[in-house]
């Protein structure tokens, strides 16, 4: 006899979707500490689901039965029969950002996904998660201004924060024995405030923006078993259009009596549009105990013809390699454990100056079993440095992030016996 799993599982799986899209919302209002968020959309948050932060972000090929695998949709048709899957995590980060001879340190916390998975029938398997796609979290000031007709000088503050949210819905389907196939459709949506402050000793002005967004993106993925050890897999996802509207607020403060210069609602902006983002990878396990992922991803900006005041959006190369091994006899409690090794190549989207900002990162984790289920607690350390040299205009960034991840797992489905 088949049973379906406890309604109250099933309930208190959907409350904490609500809490985690809640907590996801306030979290776009905080600071990121990143500098560069002041462009576009702000700073692309790296894929945070499953095992993807101990991997950086490699594993387009990776039909992993146990855990949710968000870079390609295609691989959901390889979880394991009836399992159902929560993952939850946060990211603890330490932001090191220097320029001409100048330091600063941000530290930040937040809510990094949420997401749940199920597989719907023998062939297929289903996926919904929120992540933070962008955030924007920047502050500082001006070099000193002069005043036009008067012997004095001024500053500009600039404040930004917020970011855009992405709700996901992923689904996979096996054609055959060695092909899989998967489609994501995704909602874009999130606030970002950007506000600028100056002062004399006779007046100030406050301009005060907000921005809202919205848009839907669509992706497909496939994966090719080329043999019993390896792996082929892509994904693409096609060009997005952001729409944009903003809300505008203009305060002037002369002789300490202040008043409103403007104030206007649902004002038209400048739409943004995502480019063309096209991956491959391939996925190869040796001896049961080691697995590699090798990963190719390229973002086609250059079609976009999107400038920024100060730069300009450049095609994006991605290059991840990530290892992981496990025990495939274990016997002892700590044989259970795997570790993760990865190392990522990122050319940027970004030319300032006629300097792309590229970076690299370096990964290490472990992910340690919760109990006699598929669930685990998956922990990873990242650091990621800017390559370029400091200069006036270019701030090299120094990014230390752990990311806490907790996959839990059950069986939808349990044979009872009866004597």
């Amino acid at each position: 006899m088949m049973l379906k799993i406890k309604t109250y599982k099933l309930y208190g799986a959907f409350l904490l979707v609500f809490l985690a899209s809640m907590s996801l919302y306030s979290q776009s209002a905080t600071s990121n500490g990143s500098p560069y968020s002041l462009y576009g959309l702000g700073y692309y948050n790296p894929n945070s689901i499953g095992l993807a932060p101990s991997m950086s972000q490699s594993g387009l090929a990776w039909n992993n039965p146990y855990f949710i695998n968000d870079l390609n949709p295609a691989t959901l048709s390889g979880l394991y029969s009836d399992i159902f899957i929560l993952d939850a995590g946060v990211n603890v980060s330490i932001n090191e950002l220097s320029n001409s001879g100048n330091s600063k340190t941000f530290l930040q916390s937040n809510l990094s996904h949420f997401s749940l998975a199920t597989k719907l029938n023998k062939k297929s398997g289903v996926s919904l998660s929120l992540l933070p796609a962008t955030s924007v979290g920047y502050s500082f000031i001006s070099e000193p201004l002069a005043v036009e007709g008067a012997n004095e000088e001024y500053r500009n503050l600039f404040i930004g924060s917020g970011g855009i949210n992405e709700l996901k819905f992923s689904y996979g389907y096996q054609i055959g024995t060695n092909i899989n196939l998967g489609i994501t459709t995704s909602y874009l949506f999130g606030k970002i405030e950007q506000s600028r402050y100056s002062a004399t000793s006779v007046s100030e002005l406050a301009i005060e923006e907000d921005y809202y967004y919205n848009g839907v993106k669509l992706g497909l993925g496939g994966t090719a078993n080329i043999s019993k050890d390896l792996t082929f897999g892509a994904i693409v996802n096609f060009p997005t259009k952001v729409n944009a509207k903003k809300n505008i607020d203009v305060y002037k403060t002369t002789d300490g009596i202040s008043s409103v210069v403007e104030d206007e609602n649902d004002v038209g902006a400048d739409n943004f549009y995502m480019p063309l983002h096209v991956g491959t990878g391939l996925t190869y396990s040796l001896k049961s105990d080691f697995l590699f992922n090798l990963d190719f991803n390229h973002k086609f900006w250059d079609a976009t013809d999107q400038k920024d005041n100060l730069g300009t959006f450049v095609d994006q190369s991605i290059y991840s390699l990530g290892m992981q091994y496990k025990n495939s006899n274990p016997n002892k409690y700590w044989e259970y454990f795997s570790f993760r090794s990865s190392v990522k190549y990122d050319s940027g989207y970004l030319m300032i100056d006629d300097m792309r900002m590229d970076n690299f990162e370096a990964t290490m984790g472990v992910g340690i079993p919760l109990g006699r289920n598929f669930s685990s607690l998956n922990i990873s350390y990242s650091r990621r440095f800017t390559s370029g040299a400091a200069s006036n205009s270019v701030i090299q960034e120094n990014l230390n992030t752990i990311n806490i991840g907790l996959s839990l797992s059950d069986i939808w489905y349990q044979k009872l016996k009866y004597k």
